[in-house]
């Protein structure tokens, strides 16, 4: 169906979820301080992105029974 293409469409890519997963460990080792990692300043707003993108990935997964990466 058309709302089955939107949400493949809208899901985060594996490289987003790679991303999200990398910024939520680097959130967790500084107890949600700002920190430089890989060259990209990582604080609040990334972190809740983050967090958003994962949330994201499990809502798609449950919609279609399977993972999104």
């Amino acid at each position: 169906s058309q709302v089955d293409v939107v949400h493949r469409a809208l899901a985060p890519t594996s490289e987003d979820i790679a991303w999200a997963r990398r910024v939520v460990e680097v959130e967790v080792r500084t107890g949600g301080q700002a920190a430089r990692e890989g060259g990209e300043m990582l604080d609040v707003p990334q972190y809740r992105r983050a967090a958003r993108i994962l949330a994201q990935a499990a809502e798609h997964r449950g919609q279609n029974g399977r993972g999104a990466e």
